[in-house]
């Protein structure tokens, strides 16, 4: 069901952190392992340099491997907490336990995305060592411990825990001193790794300013219910009918709890996975309003540990309906968008799976259009683009992308930046379309060419030889898109400039119309119009610019000129 709720995503295509890392790989030789591996923040070489060590290099041509990976370890979490459910728990609630990370919204993004590694390796090796700790295994509980704190911060939750099991487990005090040491000895070699990684430019992130901790807990706690339970963009109808049956059902529990006088019994099952959520979520208050589900894994698997066990304890049909609540939110979650518009889809999580999904599109499509109509660059080549969509740029990592993709650490990749651009080198250009599945097209050599000079001569005042230049650059160009909208712009700037109104409006329209977001196309329309005599259609036209960009200068002119305030 998971993978279902996937559909539509190129699972395993890398974006935006990814490429940090990659690029370590391919150009860092010895990996530093006690770096943060080119990322801006943590040091975690467990799901870092290992992990990108070992898919790193089938990631580009066979992404399936970092989803299969994700999984894989998804499958053990599962496997995981049904063993340690079974020890105090029937099979079938066991297994609704075992269910909830497999069935969690969050999860998709961690699925999805190479980088989700980090949280699901912190949280196999925290129910590893949780696993091991009730079997009374020390070494493979301290070393799962540590694996997972070399992971993730998360998996430190674990800490403390190793002695409390040892001693709910045994009762014995030199039992549980033996397991508090060990738990001391992973936190210190933690610690002592983190400060060393400190001195390799590891760094961590700045506090949010605002409210207080304690004033941000509310929504933070909001945040994380919300996401438990698979709401976060989930339609009215949905988000109504699964808070209702989830309160109904943990009601129903409780009665049964009471009548049944399994109160005491229960609350062994459900606090400690209760108090894992409780502790667990505070260090995200330090990162308000910056939210993101997935970085909430962890201590959200206590909390459906503790929901679950919670109505299983009533009925092992209680928890089977949480199941059902849940399954049913996930499939009606925002899915992964078929085709890129220029904004992001409206979510709650900044990096939401969605949001995710749409980044890979445009992504991959760069790549997959660079390597067709550019299989090669020379050494120190500069790919420009125009029109990407809005918030799209992290998902490059700046220009690592580029370079991790050909293997050369001189290429640049940054915005064309319109006419301070034109005085820049221009070896590639991309443009992005609106509305289709795989967004990127990369302007023909020859087009890009022309152009060029087109454009060198439009600034020089040779508006006869750049208007020739600009036709024979449409010429060799396929497209409807917004390289075709930036030739008409050009042209009609120059045939405005030679006062030949008519054409330039003509072509100042056509622009407008191929690129209706564009506040210099919108100026020009309107000061064509406004040399054709149609003042009424320039203020328009004027006031679209400005609404785009309030401070486009040839726009304030215009403005100015027909006494627009």
């Amino acid at each position: 069901m998971l993978l279902r709720a996937c559909r539509g995503a190129l699972l395993g295509s890398p974006v935006a952190d990814d490429f940090a890392f990659l690029y370590r790989i391919a150009f860092q030789h010895p990996l530093d392992l006690l770096d943060s591996m080119g990322a801006t923040f943590y040091w975690r070489p467990m799901s870092r340099q290992l992990y990108f060590s070992l898919v790193g290099g089938a990631v580009l041509a066979r992404p399936w491997v970092a989803s299969a990976v994700n999984a894989a370890l998804l499958l053990a979490l599962g496997a995981l907490l049904y063993r340690i459910a079974r020890r105090g728990m029937a099979p079938p609630v066991a297994a609704t336990i075992a269910l909830f990370p497999l069935l969690a919204e969050p999860a998709r993004a961690l699925l999805a995305w190479p980088s989700g590694a980090q949280h699901l390796l912190a949280a196999v090796g925290a129910a590893l060592a949780l696993h091991e700790a009730l079997a009374g295994r020390l070494v493979t509980a301290a070393a799962a411990a540590l694996a997972g704190v070399l992971s993730h911060e998360s998996a430190a939750l674990v800490l403390p825990g190793l002695p409390l099991v040892a001693w709910f487990r045994t009762r014995d005090r030199r039992e549980t001193a033996l397991w508090a040491g060990a738990a001391a000895a992973v936190a210190a070699l933690w610690m002592a790794g983190y400060a060393i990684a400190r001195h390799h430019g590891v760094a961590m992130p700045p506090r949010v300013g605002g409210l207080s901790l304690i004033g941000r807990l509310p929504r933070l706690l909001l945040l994380a219910l919300t996401a438990t339970l698979n709401l976060e963009e989930a339609p009215s109808d949905v988000y109504l009918t699964v808070v209702l049956g989830t309160l109904a059902l943990i009601a129903i529990a409780v009665v049964l709890i009471v009548r049944g006088h399994r109160v005491r019994a229960t609350a062994k099952a459900v606090g400690p996975a209760a108090l894992w959520f409780a502790v667990g979520i505070l260090p995200l208050a330090v990162l308000l309003p910056d939210w993101n589900a997935w970085r909430a894994f962890v201590p959200t698997v206590g909390l459906g540990f503790a929901l679950t066990a919670l109505l299983g304890a009533g009925s092992s049909w209680l928890a089977a309906g949480f199941v059902v609540l849940r399954l049913v939110a996930l499939l009606n979650s925002m899915a992964a968008p078929a085709v890129v518009w220029p904004g992001p889809p409206p979510t709650a999580s900044h990096m939401s799976f969605p949001r995710i999904a749409r980044l890979q599109r445009i992504v991959e499509s760069t790549r997959r259009e660079m390597e067709r109509v550019h299989p090669r660059l020379e050494p120190g080549s500069s790919v420009r683009y125009w029109s990407l969509p809005r918030m799209a740029e992290v998902g490059y990592m700046e220009s690592r992308a580029l370079r991790v993709w050909y293997r050369d650490t001189t290429l640049a990749w940054a915005r064309f930046g319109g006419n301070p651009g034109l005085k820049t080198r221009v070896d590639a250009l991309v443009e992005f379309s609106k509305g289709e599945p795989f967004p990127a097209y990369v302007i023909e050599p020859d087009a890009l060419r022309l152009y060029l000079a087109g454009s060198a001569a439009m600034m020089e005042n040779r508006y006869v030889t750049g208007e020739s230049l600009m036709v024979a650059s449409g010429l060799a160009h396929h497209r409807n898109g917004s390289f075709r909208g930036v030739l008409a712009r050009n042209r009609a700037f120059m045939a405005y400039n030679q006062k030949r109104y008519g054409l330039a409006d003509s072509l100042a329209l056509i622009s407008a119309r191929i690129n209706d977001d564009d506040p210099e196309a919108w100026a020009m329309a309107a000061a064509t119009a406004y040399a054709a005599g149609d003042s009424a259609r320039a203020a328009v036209a004027v006031r679209r610019a400005l609404t785009i960009d309030p401070q486009n200068a040839f726009g304030l002119r215009v403005a100015k000129a027909l006494r627009i305030p």
